[in-house]
């Protein structure tokens, strides 16, 4: 039995080089949230209130939805804080730098 759905499978992954081949600037970043803001006063933007779980695990799930006409575009974000896990990832990356 298939599990995962064949739109999932076509989703691109952008890893950090692709992002960084981006190229796009802390001030274009700023300009563009100050221009969607402005928008959102307009009734240009729409933002979705957000969504957040707590498992009972220590993690935190969170999902928002935004949309545009100018540019049309709609974004999702979405995100799993899993803090034993961070800790764990930065204890080691200190010991690889001798701290």
């Amino acid at each position: 039995m298939k599990t995962q759905s064949p739109a999932a499978e076509t989703l691109p992954y952008l890893s950090s080089a692709v992002l960084d081949r981006l190229a796009i600037s802390t001030p274009d970043i700023v300009d563009e949230i100050e221009r969607q803001i402005v928008g959102q006063r307009r009734g240009e933007v729409w933002c979705a209130p957000k969504a957040a779980v707590w498992p009972g695990d220590d993690r935190y799930c969170m999902a928002t939805l935004g949309v545009a006409t100018v540019p049309p575009v709609l974004a999702t974000k979405s995100l799993v804080v899993n803090p034993p896990r961070c800790a764990k990832t930065l204890g080691r990356k200190l010991h690889r730098q001798g701290r």
